[in-house]
């Protein structure tokens, strides 16, 4: 570790990205996405941990790790960017301890662990992921076509309260933070960043040239067969502008490129699912990718690589201009099998007719005997029922209405004054008294 990464001490703070990969080859995008991470999080370096092994990849195609690390080591820059096997050295491909390893011996280092969008996707797929979350911050970085099915993955939802929007907050909390950058894409890894094809070694462009099928003609028949399964497989749900295209020796990616296209999202979808399902009933390993949103799916089968494209989303990224060099052969579609229509039944010979002589009287068919149908009886008339009979009502007589005696209208209008009157004042016992004298005397 001491050789490759250098030795802080324990009271220097800094802040290191990790970017770990089978880097098969190490291009121009990794080189990228490291100088994007470093300028939107405040980075001080980039680290680069080149894996021996990828334990979600197949060994096939891959690179010796000595020819992998020179190529990281010749893409790096030594001032902010340091390639290394530190994986190897610790004798595991285990990003968790890896990571746990790190975090021990460099205490006061503040780690980010950077990977894409395609990665965050396939993260719960890893040996002990939560832990990777709680031991460093994890820094994603856009990569097309896979930013939404990342986003709504089961390690995105698990850890959405830990998200961080602002890019260079990351460090102002403890573990588990992680923020989603949206940086700007590289042209090489625009389309897929293992579409690259050259490298740079000791400064100068080489070209990869690693192909098995010339050497294995066992392997080219397989080869061949698969092909052919994918091809009919692609034909059979009616997919479009059908290319094949010959990647041998051209790039350690695949063997075969096939680029086809459906006319929606769901029959792009639909092709994805049946083709899938056809190359796991033949026993290979498949991955897929972007089937969810059926815009532009990639179906990964090891030395083949088939992408699925809408025919607008096909028509923006031209991959077929990418592969321009590549030996591009047009696939047509299986010719329509029609049945012959029947023979239509020999007209019959009508009898010459000489001018001026009738024509001669065909002789009709004799009429097949039928048995005359039974006549049907009558319907026999239902008879009735004789009518109940039944008594007279009486009418009754109405009753008369009781009439209410209205109140007078003198009375009501009475009583509204006395009631808006003000009250009497009550007579005096004097006053009384004097009024009982007069009366008294008046008798007499």
């Amino acid at each position: 570790m001491a050789r490759f990464f250098p030795i802080f001490g324990d009271r220097r703070r800094r802040r290191i990205g990790l970017l770990g990969g089978s880097f098969n080859p190490a291009h121009d995008g990794h080189v990228h996405i490291s100088r994007e991470a470093m300028k939107r999080l405040g980075l001080d370096e980039v680290w680069w941990l080149v894996s021996p092994q990828n334990p979600l990849k197949p060994r096939r195609g891959m690179a010796q790790l000595s020819e992998r690390l020179a190529t990281a080591r010749a893409k790096a820059t030594p001032e902010h960017i340091l390639a290394g096997d530190l994986e190897s050295r610790l004798g595991t491909t285990r990003t968790a301890k890896v990571v746990r390893a790190l975090a021990q011996r460099y205490p006061r280092i503040s780690f980010v662990w950077l990977m894409g969008a395609d990665n965050l996707e396939q993260f719960p797929r890893w040996w002990h992921w939560t832990q990777i979350f709680r031991t460093v911050r994890v820094a994603v970085l856009d990569r097309s076509p896979y930013a939404y099915p990342a986003l709504a993955g089961a390690a995105a939802t698990r850890f959405r309260a830990r998200r961080t929007k602002a890019t260079r907050a990351i460090f102002n909390s403890d573990v588990p933070r992680w923020s989603y950058l949206a940086i700007r894409r590289h042209g090489a890894s625009g389309t897929a960043i293992r579409q690259v094809k050259t490298m740079t070694i000791n400064r100068q462009e080489t070209t990869i040239t690693t192909s098995t099928t010339a050497a294995d003609p066992k392997i080219a028949e397989d080869l061949e067969k698969k092909v052919t399964a994918i091809l009919t497989s692609l034909d059979d749900d009616k997919g479009r502008d059908i290319m094949q295209f010959d990647l041998a020796g051209k790039t350690a990616m695949a063997d075969r490129m096939i680029v086809a296209t459906g006319t929606s999202t769901r029959q792009v979808a639909a092709m994805a699912e049946h083709l899938v399902k056809k190359l796991k009933s033949l026993g290979l390993y498949v991955r897929s990718e972007g089937q969810k949103q059926g815009d532009w799916v990639l179906v990964d089968s090891g030395d083949v690589v088939v992408h699925l494209f809408r025919p607008e989303v096909r028509a923006f990224y031209d991959i077929e201009r990418l592969w321009a060099g590549a030996n591009a052969k047009p696939i047509a579609p299986k010719p329509v099998v029609t049945t012959p229509a029947a023979p239509e039944p020999a007209a019959i010979p009508t009898p010459a007719v000489e001018e001026g002589k009738p024509a001669a009287k065909l002789k009709a068919l004799p009429k097949a005997k039928t048995k005359p149908k039974p006549k049907a009886k009558p319907k026999a008339k239902p008879k009735l029922m004789p009518k109940a009979k039944t008594k007279k009502k009486a009418k009754a007589k109405a009753k008369p209405m009781l009439k209410t005696k209205a109140k007078p209208k003198a009375k009501a209008k009475a009583k509204a004054k006395a009631k808006k009157a003000p009250a009497k004042k009550a007579a005096s016992p004097k006053r009384k008294t004097a009024k009982r004298k007069t009366a008294k005397a008046k008798r007499k």
